[in-house]
């Protein structure tokens, strides 16, 4: 046992990656079907370009939130050349995304640069193949759809003011300000607490020098049904016994109603996962690339909480998920030896 008794590592041969579709977002692996020369269906063609139309969400958000503009992660994978040439709505479709493709890094170097009459220009460009692809796709099944949709909107948005407010404002009342409303101190849940699943613990996530408080919790350990295992090849499932999903739910603590530039928001926070069986078996973590609707991230984008899901595949059919330990809270950073918080039945 690991994580002081708490966690236990193993893994599954041959059972820890299931080729659903591809990773939408930039920086991801080789995205590309699970058969060798096969090409996309129509709705892992739309995830591809979502995918692109993502890879812009960096120097967007840079420049309406006058945020500082990070370097856009690189990949060497292509995925679009799974595009089916066949297939007359997906060449529609790689079109727009190489069209997209090819703004991402002028737009950073704009951005960069501070040059707002290039920025703008690039902006309306890109609304014909933003707009291109969320029509073609709206019927497709994608999950991303509405994420997309935010990032559309960032084309038409303007920017906050440099004090960091939106050009938006409100009425202001004319009463004095009351003591009482001052916001109450947040409280940080010291790492390594143990509580109950469906209890909340309180976090900080930090970036750009900015904070912001969340609740997190664990809401339950579900068994995957039998409908939900034939959405999956037997492949996928060799040596699983058992596919159960833990389920979290996130919330944002808001302090106040201020707007400032740059906070993290639940887009930023990515939790990652560690459990241990009731018996002690072995265990893995099935990475389901592309939509799985059973077990599905929700929404971030203009959310104040959001839900969290991560299959884990057991190889024993007896066994049960007492515990379930929270390792990480941002991408690529996650400890399992040492789990932020433990949740127990």
């Amino acid at each position: 046992m690991r994580a002081a008794g708490f966690l236990k590592s193993a893994a599954i041969a041959g059972a820890t990656v299931a080729v659903l579709g591809v990773v939408v977002g930039c920086g991801g692996g080789d995205e590309k079907p699970s058969t060798a020369g096969a090409k996309y269906n129509f709705s892992q063609a739309c995830d591809v370009a979502f995918g692109s139309a993502a890879k812009l969400a960096t120097p967007l958000s840079a420049y309406v939130y006058d945020q500082p503009m990070s370097e856009p992660i690189q990949s060497s994978s292509n995925p679009l050349q799974y595009i089916d040439p066949a297939d007359p709505k997906q060449v529609e479709l790689k079109a727009m995304a190489q069209d997209i493709d090819a703004q991402v890094e002028p737009l950073s170097a704009a951005v960069k640069a501070k040059d707002v009459t290039t920025i703008n220009r690039l902006r309306t460009e890109l609304k014909k193949p933003y707009d291109g692809i969320i029509a073609l796709c709206k019927d497709s099944g994608s999950k991303s759809t509405e994420t997309v949709g935010g990032l559309r909107k960032l084309l038409d948005q303007q920017p906050v003011s440099s004090s960091g407010v939106p050009t938006t404002t409100t009425p202001t009342s004319s009463a004095p300000p009351s003591s009482s409303a001052a916001p109450k101190p947040v409280v940080i849940t010291k790492a390594g607490t143990r509580v109950k699943f469906g209890q909340p613990v309180t976090l900080e996530l930090t970036k750009n020098g900015q904070k912001t408080a969340f609740t997190f919790r664990v809401t339950s350990v579900d068994k995957a049904t039998a409908a939900d295992l034939k959405l999956l090849s037997a492949d996928t499932l060799k040596n699983v016994k058992q596919l159960v999903y833990v389920r979290a739910e996130a919330k944002t603590v808001k302090q106040d109603e201020s707007y400032v530039a740059g906070k993290p928001s639940l887009s930023d926070l990515e939790p990652s996962f560690d459990i241990a069986t009731s018996d002690g078996s072995q265990y893995g973590p099935m990475i389901l690339f592309g939509t799985f609707k059973p077990c599905d991230d929700g929404p971030a984008l203009q959310a104040d909480s959001r839900t969290y899901c991560a299959p884990f595949g057991l190889v024993a059919d007896s066994a049960t998920v007492p515990v379930v330990g929270l390792t990480g809270v941002q991408s690529g950073k996650s400890d399992r030896d040492k789990p932020l918080y433990i949740w127990t039945r």
